[in-house]
């Protein structure tokens, strides 16, 4: 979703400033520093809010910054392999599309918190089978709070 908060913003460039690797792009031009800055501003936005209600093992703005890098920066390595994989943007690549992110979070989370396995476990299946269902139902243009349907933005 962050692109939605952040399409009036500059700095559209990619990551990888539209260099190639062996003949390959390295992230693509879906992976631009709008989304990586603006994904972490947001997290930790989020967590700020978070901390009024949950406690964390640092501050909630250094925990914010510190899970949201660790989200993108996992996304971010996971479009780096699947273009070394040959793997066009957009394509699926499950069950990676799905936990990139949250293996991204737990390990930069890792540096103030020492999950247990079953932490891992818990975090990749729900967060994996909840970020699959919520695609499923962006795709077929669901609601949750049933409202009624607007024309997809998404071809």
């Amino acid at each position: 979703m962050t692109p939605v908060f952040l399409q009036k913003l500059p700095y559209t460039r990619p990551i990888d400033n539209g260099k190639s690797y062996k003949g390959r792009r390295i992230t693509g031009d879906n992976k631009t520093w709008r989304g990586l800055c603006g994904g972490i501003i947001l997290g930790t936005l989020v967590a700020s809010i978070e901390g009024i209600f949950f406690e964390f093992p640092v501050t909630p703005l250094l925990w914010g910054v510190t899970i949201s890098s660790g989200a993108l920066i996992g996304d971010t390595v996971e479009s780096m392999v699947k273009r070394r994989l040959n793997k066009k943007p957009g394509t699926a690549w499950h069950p990676f599309d799905e936990i990139d992110w949250l293996l991204g979070a737990l390990v930069f989370g890792s540096v103030w918190y020492t999950f247990d396995f079953m932490s891992w476990l818990l975090v990749l299946c729900i967060g994996g089978l909840l970020h699959t269902l919520t695609n499923y139902m962006r795709k077929k243009n669901y609601s949750i709070i049933f409202l009624p349907k607007r024309p997809s933005i998404i071809a």
